[in-house]
């Protein structure tokens, strides 16, 4: 996939300050650090290694405009089923696709390819938000909130959500930007979900047919190994998203104090706070899911092997097919 230029400078033009001064001369100026800000998500959507690895965690910002603006960026990762490909066609289509895309930054993805299995590639949603506070709030016809979603993806708009309910009453009305950042949020994190139950239930179909078929049980118990492993690999790939919000809301905690004069009304502050904390507290709960998931998976299927097996050999001590 390649991000063409003429949407990266798309990006950058609704990112942008609307109020930032010109000066009519094309130097670089403090006024452009909007920009900077941009380039960094961008290259943390691009980058072959995760966003959040490396000298500089690319996979979220927070950034403080002179004015009533906010910029925000977050980035979910996933790994999606590809099918029975091997690594020598996806590298021909991939080297296609290059091929006949324009001129852009090119975004490099992580690809593995379990025998048996097929290919598993990752997949990356990068959210980039400017949202008006209650600081020198626009008036007239800007807008509340700028979002922008970039994805390996196929997008489908969707915030509404049952994990946004405002309990005790609704947010401030100086918050109307910051709500529709949070639906957007949430609705990033209900594709992050989606994609990565999709994988979970590929690998499951996967281990129950091996264990439920015939053949050699020597071979049987190798594949099914390997595919526990694979579950077990995934799982650990599953706690970004949930470290990345708790640094944003240890990161808004930091910039906006309770003494900060202007950008957040202290209802707005209390607000955005409680709103972020039942982010963490999605993610969590959607992490969670899967590391359970995973877990069932492999209990179901260790299940099916022995049951098989055992009718099969008419012996009722059939090991299982992590067993020695």
């Amino acid at each position: 996939m390649v991000l063409s230029i003429p949407l990266i400078a798309a990006v950058l033009v609704l990112m942008s300050n609307p109020r930032k001064p010109l000066t009519g001369k094309g130097e670089v100026t403090p006024d452009d650090r909007d920009l900077s800000w941009c380039l960094d998500s961008l290259q943390g959507f691009c980058r072959p290694e995760p966003p959040s690895h490396g000298t500089r965690d690319l996979s979220w910002s927070i950034g403080t405009y002179e004015d009533c603006w906010i910029y925000l960026s977050f980035i979910t990762t996933c790994y999606r089923f590809r099918g029975g490909k091997d690594d020598d066609d996806d590298d021909a289509d991939a080297q296609e696709k290059l091929d006949s895309s324009p001129d852009g930054l090119l975004c490099e993805r992580d690809r593995f390819t379990l025998p048996g299995i097929g290919t598993f590639t990752e997949e990356r949603m990068l959210l980039i938000a400017r949202v008006a506070t209650g600081c020198d709030a626009p008036v007239g016809p800007l807008p509340a909130a700028v979002g922008i979603f970039i994805s390996d993806m196929e997008y489908k708009r969707g915030y509404q959500n049952a994990a946004s309910t405002d309990e005790g009453g609704g947010p401030p009305d100086e918050c109307g930007g910051l709500v529709v950042l949070r639906e957007m949020m949430l609705y990033q994190l209900d594709q992050w979900r989606v994609n990565w139950l999709h994988t979970l239930d590929q690998v499951e179909i996967y281990m129950l047919t091996v264990a439920g078929s015939g053949g050699n049980r020597a071979e049987k118990r190798r594949d099914l190994a390997a595919a526990k492993q694979l579950l077990l690999m995934l799982g650990g790939k599953m706690d970004a998203e949930r470290m990345a919000l708790s640094q944003m809301h240890r990161e808004l905690e930091r910039v906006y104090p309770e003494s900060h004069a202007g950008r957040f009304s202290a209802s707005a502050r209390e607000w955005i706070l409680k709103e972020w904390c039942r982010l963490r507290a999605y993610s969590s709960t959607i992490r969670n899911g899967f590391l359970y998931r995973i877990e069932e998976i492999g209990k179901d299927t260790e299940k099916a092997f022995l049951a098989y097996e055992g009718c099969r050999d008419g012996e009722g001590g059939t090991r299982g097919y992590g067993a020695e």
